[in-house]
């Protein structure tokens, strides 16, 4: 009798993921509009690594591609703006997860600011 016998990929070893987030840069970010920006994610070790998602105002993003849009994310798993505009405020927030459970950041708000300029015909 011939038989068949297939086998999996295997992990031994305990699941993990750490319950701290490495500390942002700041909890608020104030950008110009028009500027690049990065928000960078310092997501808790775990095993397996974890996967990062990002939510503004707790729903979920989805990356265009700097090229083709506005919003991308990097390898490390920050978000990388283009070029900042007014609709880009709002709260932001990291998640990592992993087979051993879920962690979120908390969240980081972004301050968008335009500049003004007064034209030379303006009088007070």
């Amino acid at each position: 009798m011939q038989g068949k016998v297939e086998s999996r990929d295997s992990v031994v070893g305990d699941k993990d993921l750490k319950k701290n987030f490495g500390h942002p840069a700041a909890a608020k970010l104030r950008v110009e509009a028009g500027q690049k920006l990065e928000i960078k994610c310092i997501a808790p070790k775990g095993y397996p690594k974890p996967q990062i998602t990002w939510l503004k105002n707790n729903f979920t993003l989805t990356g265009t591609g700097i090229g083709l849009g506005q919003l991308a994310f990097n390898s490390e798993g920050s978000i990388l703006l283009g070029a900042v505009k007014l609709q880009d405020i709002g709260n932001y927030t990291c998640v990592a997860e992993n087979i051993a459970g879920k962690r979120t950041s908390d969240p980081i708000e972004l301050i968008v600011y335009a500049l003004t300029t007064l034209t030379g015909g303006d009088s007070f």
